[in-house]
């Protein structure tokens, strides 16, 4: 699984700078199409879908919005995805 506190740290960076942002949601790519995937009913999505760019969209707001005291980030971010 993922390492929370690495995750956490990657996050708060990300907040803060749009690059960092970036690069982050790059290699979360396959976690976002995972869970893009499993609220589709396990429909394939690549990144030219609509789904998945909403996807990608929730994850950013997920960064942006991410408070450590309140959960897991990963658990945070699928409901983000799921909600939009």
């Amino acid at each position: 699984m993922h390492d929370e506190p690495d995750i956490i740290t990657q996050v708060l960076c990300a907040k803060k700078s749009a690059e960092a942002a970036d690069r982050l949601i790059r290699s979360y790519l396959p976690f976002i199409r995972s869970e893009t995937s499993r609220f589709l009913n396990g429909k394939r999505v690549s990144e030219e879908d609509d789904e998945m760019s909403v996807a990608m969209t929730a994850f950013y707001e997920a960064i942006l919005h991410y408070e450590k005291h309140r959960c897991a980030f990963f658990k945070y971010a699928s409901l983000v995805i799921k909600r939009r």
